[in-house]
């Protein structure tokens, strides 16, 4: 091969991995800007839509140890807010379980254990420890969403 045509595959492969480098970049800040939007796509609202309430989507089981330790906590929840809005969705139900199964497809929820519970953008909260552990993770979810605002769960089904 003569030195023309090495500096001329030099140079195509220069070029290559120059596209290859910028594609991979734009790639990457694409990627970035997907995963850090949660943001609602409603095709008839430019914006999420906030509801003034807070509202929360409680799925249970009646064979379920742990649920029944959430839905006395889910009770307090409702006495001490008075802007909240709890779904309490027994899953036995038919209606309920293909709520719950448009709401865990909708949030990209991995698993179909329960308890879990919806509230705004996040991701749900799944099982339940206690009051002081789970719980408080619940409670200021709610508290959040009451200062700053949050969507209904079911608009995003």
């Amino acid at each position: 091969m003569d030195s023309k045509k090495i500096a001329l595959s030099f140079f195509v492969l220069v070029l290559f991995a120059g596209l290859i480098y910028a594609y991979g970049i734009k790639s990457a800040v694409d990627e970035l800007s997907v995963e850090n939007t949660h943001v609602n796509e409603n095709p008839e609202h430019e914006e999420p839509v906030i509801d003034e309430k807070v509202t929360v989507y409680f799925f249970w089981s009646n064979s379920c140890p742990y649920c029944h330790r959430q839905i006395p906590f889910m009770e307090k929840m409702s006495e001490k807010y008075d802007g909240i809005e709890i779904h309490s969705l027994e899953l036995s139900n038919n209606e309920n379980r293909m709520i719950f199964q448009n709401m865990m497809q909708a949030y990209g929820a991995r698993s179909g254990g329960v308890p879990q519970t919806y509230i705004g953008e996040s991701d749900p909260i799944i099982g339940f420890g206690s009051d002081e552990t789970t719980g408080r993770q619940i409670e200021e979810r709610i508290i959040w969403c009451a200062e700053n605002g949050c969507i209904d769960p079911a608009t995003r089904i």
